[in-house]
């Protein structure tokens, strides 16, 4: 009940601050590296794309198709594959599972 009398008493409060954070978010993602994650479209196990697809999608993730072969900035791009930029809110959320993890060395 807490959380819900919180809420309610600080609904606009949560809301601007959630709203600026998205906005910070869009903005680095126009601004700082990487702008882009491109996953081709031809994969060992395709059924592990859609997953990572799906799953980026579920939470809220804009996630595109390319319709077209491309050529950008010195690389080729095939039609097929999938394209996530980073100019979006849930910035922090794709680059935690898209980058590599390092995990502490266990002795």
């Amino acid at each position: 009940m807490s959380i819900i009398e919180t809420s309610s008493l600080y609904r606009e409060k949560i809301l601007r601050f959630r709203n600026e954070i998205c906005k910070r978010e869009v903005e680095r993602g126009l601004s700082q590296p990487p702008y882009y994650y491109v996953l081709p479209s031809q994969q060992h196990d395709t059924g592990e794309l859609v997953k990572l697809v799906q799953l980026l999608i579920e939470h809220g993730v804009n996630v595109y198709q390319l319709t077209e072969d491309i050529a950008f900035a010195g690389h080729h791009f095939e039609k097929n594959n999938i394209v996530i930029p980073l100019a979006q809110p849930f910035r922090p959320f794709i680059k935690e599972v898209l980058e590599p993890q390092e995990f502490p060395e266990l002795l």
